[in-house]
């Protein structure tokens, strides 16, 4: 077992990270750890609830767990590891995240179309002007977390052109990853 993540999972909210991550998991059999879960386990509260309560802490949670996920011997070993969104914005995960690469960890991030990421995330319902745009504040930090996976990711993988399945058969062979004799359903 490797003592650093096998793979990390980058991507907007809805593109798909826990469904690709537990797509890949079951078929190369690794375990997925979600930092996001992970966070609102040790904290005893939901993490939308931490977000919106306290957000510099609910930031600062997450970049803590996504230091320790990634680092050598932490709960990421031998795993497939999902990173938050902005988790990359973090100069300290992003240490962790190149350290973790110069062991042979991959990186793969996720992307899907403004108006998927909108749908998926519930930002295409009808506001009053008077709360701004959330299209927009979201096209502009989607622009943001793609400049920063560029400068990590292995392989790129687009989920509006396909399901979980195919997305983590893309990965895995993108990657090299080589799937167990035999095949989870």
């Amino acid at each position: 077992m490797s003592s650093f993540p096998v793979l990390v999972i980058l991507g907007a909210s809805g593109s798909g990270k826990s469904a690709v991550a537990d797509a890949l998991g079951r078929r190369l059999e690794l375990r997925v750890v979600e930092v996001e879960a992970m966070v609102a386990e040790r904290a005893g509260v939901p993490l939308g609830e931490m977000m919106t309560d306290s957000p510099e802490d609910a930031l600062e949670a997450l970049a803590v767990a996504s230091q320790d996920v990634l680092a050598e011997g932490g709960p990421g070993a031998g795993a497939i590891v999902v990173l938050s969104p902005s988790a990359v914005l973090n100069p300290g995960v992003m240490v962790a995240l190149e350290a973790a690469k110069a062991a042979g960890t991959k990186v793969t991030a996720l992307r899907a179309s403004l108006s998927s990421l909108v749908r998926r995330n519930g930002l295409d319902a009808i506001r009053p002007t008077n709360l701004g745009t959330p299209r927009a504040w979201f096209r502009t930090q989607l622009a943001t977390l793609e400049e920063a996976y560029s400068k990590v990711a292995d392989v790129w993988c687009d989920t509006d052109t396909c399901d979980s399945a195919m997305a983590a058969r893309l990965i895995a062979a993108d990657l090299g990853f080589s799937f167990p004799a035999r095949m989870p359903d």
